[in-house]
């Protein structure tokens, strides 16, 4: 499976989603700081409600113009479990109706009126938001921690699954709907202490399973959760930095803070004095005009106790509504990094890495060659001054990194059984992170996730044994199954949603709370209607010039494609503007010629479309001769990352490729060719590949019995134009990070190369 539409899931409303009139759409919601950081010791939370339509190729799902942005929640905190009830309502009502009953839209294809009927498939967000927006208990629940089973928070190291009986989607809609029909708060309460489920508007949608139709965050669960929490608690990297930052926090260090901070602030202290003002005027008016409200947390929000109305509304109670079982400090994930049950669990466990090793770590961090869209995690890890991990940076830093340092630093403690153990467990780590982050997903994979998952957790009992399992391990057991409902999680999971919530972070507000969700909503959506209409105008070719200028600005990779000559041109050329073309450019060189020949006419079926060489005259009537002159480049974009020549950018040329025979293999680019041949343009990669190791010291590679690494060693040797395979754009893979050894690691006496490949993650 490729996407959602070749997914069980996709199939599991019936012919709906494969009904042409019909769209399915995804629904997310999670909440985020539109101020990005605490000012004056506030915190503002809003919250996105978006769709995505899955009938769309999923690089364009995202893309502004085709989101829905149904809402956000307004400032200053996040809606509870019960309230959000009431911002969620009106919006699942009207796709009920679009369900049901659909709405006629007029087209020029359907001048009459065509019907149009909408659905609604998975509900992606994080733990907490998911289960908040869904009426599911929290993580803090010890009967009902588990959305998708029935397992006590007691059993958590459970590793047998067919143990977890399931929970039942038709059951979860009788117990939402019992607890709505409840009278009593007391009666609501006991259903939700047997069911753990609550009323929630996404329920209106009947047709929906609550459970089989709810994706675990892959982002949360997996990345921010299980391998932050491997290298945070099991390894112990940043725990010791931040526990010594906390001690060493003293009064004088919090006030000179603080003053460094006040020009920070006061625009922000100068915008909530407004706000007060604003809402004392607003409950004067109410007063006078006899409506004020009843309820006496609606009066605290003018206080006579000193404080601001603002300060007392961004106090406001939450507990009324609340259930005592849904709020935890646990699996917090970006909010993990100074959490002091890590802290002291991590203290608990022995040291993994003396500080020689770290060093070891910090040097591939910083020489390790990458290409240039790589964001390379910090080279001081493990100090504080370096900040927070964002997800993409754990998930480098343990699939590029990691893999390239960690073995020759346990392997060279021969003998030692800890660090032997320790290797196997980051390799079962690894192996279940290269499977789940892939884009694409089998049955087979999922069972082999799931094996290296269970052994995984298992060898981490063994080797921290102070150690305790969270929320997030029991999930991600999960997993298997939904790669086989869903297919590959990383194309249903929480990125391209998060990255709007980064666009609205940086929306400017002036921070003004009273009006800040409608600004944000506002100029979210006047973007995504510019971006529509600019890019309705370059197809037509109107404006392109300015809609190319809009993809560079907003990165969405929606600019040139590589298969556009260096002059812009795209389409057939004519014999005059082919001859033009060529000529313009060198005279290839014996072996790339003679390469290119091969290649193009390795791939024809037709006699009459044979290219013949330059040398073999006198040509026949009418022949296809290659031209021996081509336009070469220093580099082209393909699927939105850069590939370059070697002596440009050694981290851009690095690539992986599929050889003529269907075999993959692994080299540098020594030369981009473009050629325009019977009008058609078309690109060559002259590519030196890596020499392997010999028979004798391929026994001395660690990679080759522990594939999941997904990494290799050959030796370090400058590339040649004289051995170079020639492809096409087609047959490139991905980029392929290195890391240069000196003669004598792992045993093998010349220098060598350390290819990680996997970064394509199986696109």
């Amino acid at each position: 499976m490729t996407s959602i539409w070749d997914s069980p899931a996709w199939r599991s409303l019936g012919s709906f989603a494969t009904t042409s009139g019909n769209l399915t759409f995804s629904f997310y919601i999670d909440w985020f700081n539109p101020l990005t950081n605490k000012i004056a010791g506030k915190t503002v939370s809003c919250g996105a409600i978006m769709f995505f339509c899955l009938n769309l190729p999923y690089e364009l799902q995202h893309l502004p113009e085709n989101t829905f942005f149904a809402g956000i929640t307004p400032p200053p905190k996040e809606p509870n479990v019960v309230t959000i009830s009431n911002l969620a309502d009106p919006i699942m009502d009207r796709l009920d109706y679009l369900y049901r009953v659909g709405k006629a839209l007029r087209t020029p294809c359907y001048p009459d009126g065509r019907l149009f009927r909408v659905g609604v498939l998975p509900a992606i967000g994080d733990l907490l938001a998911m289960r908040k927006a869904l009426g599911f208990a929290g993580v803090g629940s010890k009967a009902h921690f588990c959305s998708f089973c029935k397992l006590h928070r007691d059993n958590i190291d459970e590793l047998d699954v067919s143990k977890f009986a399931p929970r039942i989607g038709a059951e979860v809609m009788a117990a939402s709907q019992s607890w709505q029909e409840a009278t009593t708060k007391k009666e609501r309460d006991s259903i939700f202490q047997k069911y753990g489920v609550r009323s929630s508007s996404i329920h209106l949608l009947s047709y929906r399973d609550p459970v089989k139709h709810t994706v675990l965050g892959l982002m949360h669960n997996w990345i921010e959760g299980i391998l932050q929490h491997h290298a945070r608690v099991f390894w112990g990297i940043g725990v010791a930095t931040v526990k010594s930052a906390k001690k060493s926090q003293s009064p004088q260090a919090s006030s000179t803070e603080a003053s460094a901070s006040s020009d920070t602030t006061s625009t922000f202290e100068y915008d909530m004095a407004m706000l007060d003002e604003e809402i004392q005027n607003l409950a004067l008016e109410s007063q006078q005009h006899n409506d004020s409200p009843q309820s006496t947390k609606r009066q605290a929000i003018v206080p006579h106790d000193g404080r601001s109305p603002v300060d007392a509304l961004m106090d406001i109670d939450e507990e009324d509504g609340e259930d005592q079982e849904f709020v935890t400090i646990e699996d917090n994930g970006e909010d993990d990094d100074d959490n002091e049950a890590d802290i002291a669990e991590a203290s608990a466990c022995p040291k993994v890495f003396s500080p020689i090793e770290m060093a070891a770590i910090h040097k591939c961090l910083s020489k390790m060659v990458v290409p240039s869209w790589v964001a390379r995690p910090p080279t001081n890890l493990g100090e504080a001054s370096h900040g927070k991990l964002k997800a993409d940076e754990w998930l480098i830093l343990f699939t590029v990194f990691l893999p390239a340092v960690i073995p020759e630093i346990w392997l060279a403690n021969d003998g030692s059984k800890r660090k032997s153990d320790l290797l196997e467990n980051f390799h079962d780590l690894l192996t279940c992170t290269n499977i789940i982050c892939a884009h694409t997903a089998s049955a087979e994979q999922a069972d082999k996730y799931l094996d290296h998952y269970i052994r995984y957790r298992s060898s981490t009992k063994d080797i921290f044994q102070n150690s305790s399992s969270r929320p997030n391990h029991h999930y991600a057991m999960h997993n298997a199954d939904l790669m086989k409902f869903w297919g590959p999680l990383m194309k249903v999971s929480e990125y391209r949603y998060e990255s709007h919530n980064g666009s609205l972070q940086r929306i400017k507000t002036n921070n003004h709370l009273w009006e800040l969700d409608y600004t944000m909503l506002r100029n979210i959506c006047r973007r995504g209607r510019l971006q529509a209409m600019f890019e309705e105008g370059s197809k037509k070719g109107i404006n392109r010039l300015f809609s190319s200028a809009l993809d560079i600005l907003h990165g969405y990779g929606r600019g040139v494609s590589a298969g556009i000559s260096g002059d812009g041109k795209e389409g057939l050329y004519s014999e005059i503007e082919e001859a033009s073309f060529n000529g313009e450019g060198d005279r290839l060189p014996d072996t790339i010629y003679d390469g290119i020949l091969e290649l193009i006419n390795s791939g024809s079926t037709n006699p009459q479309s044979l290219f013949c060489h330059q040398r073999l005259v006198p040509h026949p009537l009418n022949a296809n001769v290659l031209p021996r002159y081509a336009q070469t480049r220093s580099h082209i974009g393909l699927h939105g990352r850069s590939y370059s020549v070697y002596r440009s950018h050694e981290g851009n040329s690095s690539v992986s490729y599929r050889g003529h025979g269907g075999s993959t293999d692994a080299g540098f680019i020594q030369m981009i060719i473009q050629q325009v041949l019977n009008g058609r343009l078309r690109t060559f990669l002259a590519i030196s590949p890596h020499s392997q190791l010999c028979l004798i010291e391929q026994a001395f590679n660690p990679y080759g019995s522990k594939p999941g690494f997904q990494a290799t060693i050959v030796y370090d040797e400058p590339p040649s134009l004289e051995h170079c395979v020639i492809v096409e754009e087609a047959q490139i893979i991905g980029h392929v990070p290195f890391y240069r050894r000196p003669s004598g690691s792992f045993g093998i006496k010349r220098k060598t190369l350390i290819l990680v490949n996997s970064l394509h993650r199986d696109r």
